[in-house]
């Protein structure tokens, strides 16, 4: 009998890989420009002609060839999601491959993923039992290789946050809708945050003393003013629990989703103050995990 996982993989060619490896080659991360920086050295290209990034992807493939059978193991697809800052991403299907430069100073996913790793079992379990899950991403699988001679790089096989969301009507909508309202709701709890108790770790609060901590906050979410412009340049003003609703039905969001959303980013901002953890606090870095049909905000990045 044929493993599914042989099954998966072959459903994703080496000619696939390639091509969306030189998608991404072309994205201005620190990964990308250290790889196309070491490919066009004498070292890689012959005859005074640069080597292009298609010709970079196969080299990069064909130095990693056994790392690419462990990734692919997970996927069902493989296609260029985008670059950020330190590397880039590809959606395998129902899960995100990250590719980072290993000795980058600023480097964070590798850090987020050996913290999230330790206790991955007893987060899936949270996963399970609580609506709105664990804070981050699940991490499936990880690793290293090296290419072009010295170029480390951190591979990490991500849970799937969903970003484009099926309506009740069949539309397809996306939190990307609702980036200036999400954009002002984070900026009030990075706000927020710096006047809580400082003797309380929020790392180790209980549900209770965790509302309490977060109830200010919805409060100052709640009662806030969120202004819009129409095409008529008048601009609207209504509170940002009115301005919420349509995103809520929108998105198909949990009732309790914004309590879960506040105590995330609290407890993750005091990981990143600490340092042991590091989150990109934007509303380009927000997915949605599906519990269910009731959906709850998570930072993927």
């Amino acid at each position: 009998m044929i493993k599914l996982a042989h099954i998966l993989f072959e459903s994703v060619d080496k000619g696939t890989i390639v091509h969306e490896l030189s998608i991404a080659l072309e994205s201005h991360s620190s990964l990308t420009r250290t790889i196309m920086d070491e490919a066009d050295s004498p070292a890689w290209f012959s005859h005074e002609k640069e080597l292009t990034h298609e010709e970079v992807a196969q080299l990069i493939y064909n130095q990693s060839a056994k790392a690419w059978d462990n990734i692919l193991r997970n996927a069902q697809t493989f296609k260029f999601l985008g670059g950020g800052s330190w590397g880039v991403a590809f959606d395998l299907g129902d899960k995100v491959l990250k590719l980072e430069n290993a000795k980058d100073s600023d480097f964070s996913t590798k850090k987020r993923t050996g913290m999230a790793n330790k206790a991955l079992w007893g987060d899936k379990l949270k996963v399970q039992k609580d609506k709105g899950g664990i804070s981050v991403p699940m991490v499936y699988d990880h690793g290293e290789f090296t290419v072009l001679g010295d170029i480390d790089i951190f591979w990490v096989i991500n849970e799937k946050f969903e970003r484009n969301i099926e309506g009740k009507s069949g539309e397809i909508t996306s939190v990307e809708n609702w980036y200036t309202l999400l954009g002002e709701i984070i900026d009030i709890i990075n706000t927020e945050y710096e006047y809580l108790p400082s003797d309380v770790d929020v790392s180790k609060a209980d549900k209770k003393t965790m509302q309490r901590l977060i109830n200010p906050i919805i409060n100052t979410i709640h009662t806030g003013s969120y202004e819009t412009e129409d095409e008529d340049g008048i601009i609207h003003s209504e509170s940002y629990e009115e301005a919420s609703k349509p995103m809520e039905e929108d998105l198909r969001l949990a009732p309790d989703w914004l309590d879960e959303f506040v105590a995330d980013m609290i407890k993750l901002r005091k990981k990143a103050k600490s340092g042991s953890f590091a989150t990109d606090f934007h509303a380009g870095n927000l997915g949605i995990r599906r519990k269910g049909a009731e959906g709850y905000l998570k930072f993927f990045d």
